[in-house]
């Protein structure tokens, strides 16, 4: 999964348990979606910041996944601002998945990324 152009890594932890960084992560995505962690043995985990919004990390994420299946997305916040936004991705006909989470926190974006196969 690329990284957000700019971003810093906050924490890169490597490899974890299946939904053990989803489960524990404050910006998880929902896990009622038809792509769930636990299906995947190897994941990895990933945390970044960026001074840009969590809807521009989307975007960024819509155009350069493109060659992906986007499954679910979602983008929640108060007023103009986003607050949080998430999104599901597959492909090789669900092989391989990532999931991207970003979320504001203390005037930065935190930005979470998943990746399974």
């Amino acid at each position: 999964m690329p990284v957000y152009p700019g971003a810093t890594v906050e924490i890169n932890s490597g490899a974890d348990a299946p939904g053990v960084a989803l489960a524990g992560s404050p910006a998880a995505p929902p896990a009622d979606h038809d792509v769930d962690v636990e299906s995947y043995s190897d994941v990895k985990t990933a945390i970044y910041q960026t001074s840009d919004s969590p809807s521009q990390v989307l975007d960024w994420y819509r155009s350069n996944m493109a060659s992906w299946q986007e499954h679910w997305s979602s983008a929640t916040g108060g007023g103009t601002a986003t607050a949080l936004a998430t999104a599901i991705w597959t492909k090789d006909s669900g092989k391989e998945a990532a999931w991207m989470a970003a979320s504001t926190q203390g005037g930065m974006t935190i930005l979470y990324l998943w990746s399974g196969s």
